[in-house]
């Protein structure tokens, strides 16, 4: 058992742990006792570090789980629900009975909010490189800026004007986006690089 977050036995539970006695992995979202769940076989390895991901993608109903190199997912029969939780164990299981993990956690990262691109390759980035992720602030990306401290994802960066881009990240004012050179153009907003713009068809 990694974490199983939820209220009690097989009620809204979320959690990724060792399936049964195998060495399989599974990710698994319920809705009351309404069970989704994804697998990974043939993973788990004693006196091994593994790095686990799992993920639920709200816009596709799909859980996502991935150990190491491997991925898999699974489209679940009903949307899952937004819940509030009143049992966050880590390392301890409570969906079937009490049991508890045999190992050790280097870090567990929970993520609750609608991010970028940017936002989770930063994030992924992050976590591989052994940094705390939750404590490390992420620059605008290029094409954007942020005049406001405390940005949350982003979404919230301004997007540079129509014949102007940016190829800085954590631009902090609309002075790192650039206009396109005499004779080019382009209609695009948040731009990253020159090479948007476009010779002017005259």
């Amino acid at each position: 058992m990694v974490f199983d977050f939820g209220n009690g036995r097989r009620n809204d539970n979320i959690y990724v742990s060792q399936w049964g006695t195998s060495n399989h992995m599974q990710f698994s979202m319920r809705n009351a006792n309404d069970n989704c769940a994804v697998r990974i076989k043939d993973v788990i390895a004693d006196n091994t570090w593994l790095s686990i991901m799992a993920r639920y993608e709200s816009s596709s109903n799909t859980l996502e789980l991935r150990v190491g190199d491997k991925s898999e997912f699974y489209a679940c029969n009903s949307r899952r629900h937004d819940r509030i939780l009143n049992y966050t164990y880590v390392g301890r299981l409570q969906t079937w009975g009490t049991s508890y993990f045999d190992g050790s956690i280097a870090g567990l990262y929970v993520i609750d909010a609608v991010l970028g691109e940017h936002d989770v390759s930063s994030i992924i980035s992050n976590m591989y490189k052994g940094e705390d992720t939750l404590l490390t602030c992420v620059g605008c990306p290029r094409g954007t800026y942020g005049m406001q401290a405390g940005l949350h994802t982003s979404d919230s960066c301004t997007k540079c004007k129509k014949g102007t881009y940016s190829e800085s990240v954590g631009g902090t004012s609309s002075r790192v986006c650039t206009p396109c050179s005499a004779g080019k153009h382009h209609r695009e907003i948040g731009a990253g690089t020159e090479n948007m713009c476009r010779d002017c068809n005259c």
